[in-house]
């Protein structure tokens, strides 16, 4: 249709498309997989013109979903059709293969000329951030990222980062654009459901996350920074490890940095699927970059028995060389511990470098407590605590030190 041809004929190698519901961006989307887009005929060619594709959605039921309409799309076409590797296989040579992100890691290959990411807002950002750029970088294949927004999680950072790319071409574009859709349904809808809800699902702006606990304007341009300062005072990083046995599937390991200068306090992190060691590593990387002194990490669970080791192995290599170890047993809820953030966010009181580890923390403080991980918000409501502490000079017992000291190393 007339409304999608915009997003077709660009010549950008990567698209970012946020449309509202029904606006038809599986359509788009089929005619990109089977006969290819762009400026020209072949300039990113689909499988009729032997291209090897992948469409990639969040789940197995809209997998399924989209099975379906590329086998209709394709039916006395298609030279073959695997239903059990969901494969269609065209006559120019190509073909088309509808995959699941349940699994990110399921999805690494190599050689391919194309993807589409449908609904990529609700994918895992591995999927994007990871797993897919390698496997079309070796044919410098396309790559078309079509989703409704879902509030302001890594899709929103990518849409401000792409808008400004000279390698993407962004689009965002309501239901409204669909000449199939009757304008007075469209105003039936909208009387039944919140305005925040009706302008994400419909008119495909970025809002803040239904059920979220903090405001999306909490997180405006003004929390972002470009250094945290070599001057802050009262540098604490926090450690919240993680609980799962694989974390490479299991929660991040966050470690978080905390410091005051000029009034605000500054915060930079780094937030991974590592085991237990590299996260100790980060942590201290952290605290070395940025003169901390001191670093506390969470002792809930199985945590204290399990880091405390890690860190004096890395005592004995010096790494804790004039760095004060702390652990924390949590008494109170993580739940409430993370509200008590609020006052910093709705006052503009933090200042977030910008970095990938930081990006994820705001990304889980954007989507609490509706997020599938609350280790960054976790993590740095520690680091603030433990901050402000040391600002105040209060006193705490610490028994992580009487534990070293009676170990000979203090």
């Amino acid at each position: 249709m007339e409304h999608q041809l915009p997003v077709l004929t660009s010549a950008k190698r990567f698209k970012l498309l946020a449309c509202g519901r029904r606006w038809g961006k599986t359509a788009l989307g089929l005619i990109a997989v089977i006969v290819g887009h762009g400026s020209f005929r072949g300039q990113f060619r689909g499988a009729l013109n032997g291209g090897k594709i992948w469409w990639i959605t969040p789940s197995y039921p809209i997998a399924s979903e989209v099975w379906r309409d590329l086998k209709r799309a394709v039916e006395g076409v298609a030279t073959r059709i695997s239903e059990v590797e969901r494969r269609v296989e065209l006559p120019g040579g190509g073909s088309v293969m509808v995959k699941s992100a349940d699994n990110p890691d399921s999805l690494r290959g190599a050689g391919l000329d194309g993807v589409v990411i449908d609904e990529a807002a609700f994918c895992d950002e591995d999927v994007w951030a990871r797993v897919i750029p390698p496997t079309i970088t070796d044919r410098k294949g396309w790559a078309a990222l079509l989703s409704t927004p879902n509030g302001y999680n890594w899709f929103h950072d990518l849409f401000e980062f792409a808008g400004g790319d000279s390698q993407w071409d962004v689009f965002q574009r309501p239901t409204a654009d669909n000449p199939l859709i009757d304008p007075n349904e469209l105003e039936n809808i909208k009387r039944g459901m919140s305005l925040a809800a009706y302008m994400q699902e419909y008119e495909a702006r970025f809002t803040s996350v239904a059920g979220a606990e903090f405001p999306g304007e909490y997180f405006g341009e003004h929390i972002w920074c470009d250094r945290f300062p070599s001057e802050a005072a009262a540098v604490v990083v926090a450690l919240d490890p993680s609980k799962g046995k694989n974390a490479k599937r299991g929660d991040f390991q966050a470690a978080v940095a905390c410091g005051l200068y000029n009034g605000l306090l500054y915060v930079d992190a780094s937030l991974d699927r590592v085991p237990i060691g590299q996260a100790v590593d980060n942590t201290l990387t952290l605290a070395h970059r940025y003169g901390a002194k001191l670093v506390i990490y969470e002792g809930n669970n199985f945590q204290e028995e399990a880091l405390l080791p890690v860190f004096e192995d890395r005592l004995r290599g010096n790494r804790l060389h004039g760095i004060r170890l702390s652990c924390l047993v949590h008494t109170e809820s993580k739940e409430g511990r993370i509200q008590s953030l609020d006052p910093f966010l709705r006052n503009g009181s933090l200042r977030f470098v910008r970095s990938p580890g930081t990006k994820l923390l705001v990304n889980q403080l954007k989507e609490f407590p509706m997020a599938a991980h609350d280790d960054g918000p976790d993590a740095l409501e520690m680091a603030i605590a433990h901050s402000l502490q040391l600002l105040n000079h209060e006193p705490e017992h610490d028994p992580v030190q009487e534990i070293l000291r009676a170990r000979g190393y203090q």
